[in-house]
Order: structure tokens, then sequence, then C-alpha cells
């Protein structure tokens, strides 16, 4: 559990502080996002349901996910991925 919710839904999170698809829809501007979830973690499905939420709105964003899970392994790895990524698209 994270922040006291299952995350099997985004419903869980909508009117807390933690409704990052609300966030979404405020019609603020938000910087190049790259999100990566490891197929094997429990949060998987509300990633992908986020990422869909972002293409709906049209926010540019990067989603990927491959083998791994919700631990710093994984997050070690993915975050020189997500710092590349977002060297890259700063400068457009």
């Amino acid at each position: 559990s994270i922040f006291g919710y299952d995350l099997q839904s985004a419903e869980e999170l909508a009117g807390t502080k933690h409704d990052l698809f609300a966030l979404a829809r405020s019609g603020k501007d938000f910087p190049y996002l790259y999100l990566w979830c490891g197929e094997e973690d429990s949060l998987i499905d509300i990633n992908r349901q986020f990422s869909a939420h972002l293409s709906a709105l049209e926010i540019p964003h990067a989603f990927h996910s491959s083998e791994g899970n919700h631990t710093w392994k994984w997050w070690d790895i993915h975050l020189e991925k997500a710092l590349a990524y977002w060297s890259e698209n700063m400068a457009r």
C-alpha cells in the first residue's frame, strides 16, 4: 500500500492531494514526463491508466515498462534512462 491506498484504480485517489489524474486535467504546463514501471510491479496497471490519461489530454510523455518490480534495483537502472530522456527533451 502506498499513501494508505490499494491503487488498483485511479478512483481511489480522486479528490486527494495524490490525485495526479486531476493534476493532469488542471491545464498547467508540465515538463516532459518519463514514466517507467516494472511488469512485476503491483502499480503497473495504474501506471498504464495514467499514461493513457496523459495521452488523451495530449500531454507529452514517454511510458515504458519492462522486467522489474518496485525496488531500487530497477529504479537505479531506469533513472539513468529518465535523465537522458529529460536532457534530450528539455532542449525542445
